[in-house]
């Protein structure tokens, strides 16, 4: 999901929302997995990582924010 957009994309993607991202509070992206703590939450697809986000899914395409 990173790598399909662009930078202000994938930045925004991994800051938590009370900083401007998409990320809920509770999560982290460590080593490409997210984390609640030490614990992964599976994100084996592109949706199920907006999922964890709250977010609808944007499609490879339309990531290219400025």
């Amino acid at each position: 999901m990173i790598r399909t957009g662009s930078e202000a994309f994938s930045h925004h993607m991994v800051t938590i929302k009370h900083n401007g991202g998409g990320l809920p509070s509770w999560a982290k992206v460590d080593g490409g997995a997210v984390k609640r703590g030490r614990e992964i939450i599976p994100t084996p697809e592109e949706a199920d990582f907006f999922r964890v986000c709250d977010m609808a899914y944007v499609r490879p395409e339309d990531r290219n924010w400025k």
